[in-house]
């Protein structure tokens, strides 16, 4: 799967319209001063969350037209402090990865 295609199947599940993601840089949990490797998009209004490896976001800006993309799509239930929301993590799959 490609970005494009990627992208298309996001939109087409969730009715969002995807032509550029605005990719912000994840902090830890129990410290929002330390920066992660992790990258994710969110749109409120849709309830979804786009998540990505900087690796995997490198490799996108780098060749367009990768076609090694996968996505786990997963429901987050909600709890006292939110919403249930979606959430995509966009992987680069391994051999040793393997499927899902």
């Amino acid at each position: 799967m490609n970005i494009q295609a990627l992208k298309l199947t996001i939109a087409g599940e969730r009715k969002i319209n995807l032509p550029t993601l605005m990719m912000v840089r994840q902090v830890e949990q129990d410290n929002p001063e330390v920066q992660t490797k992790w990258l994710s998009h969110w749109d409120n209004d849709n309830r979804v969350r786009i998540t990505m490896h900087e690796d995997v976001f490198t490799k996108i800006k780098a060749e367009p037209t990768f076609d090694g993309l996968a996505v786990k799509r997963e429901q987050v239930p909600a709890n006292n402090e939110r919403q249930a929301y979606w959430r995509y993590v966009v992987i680069i799959p391994t051999q040793v990865e393997g499927t899902f």
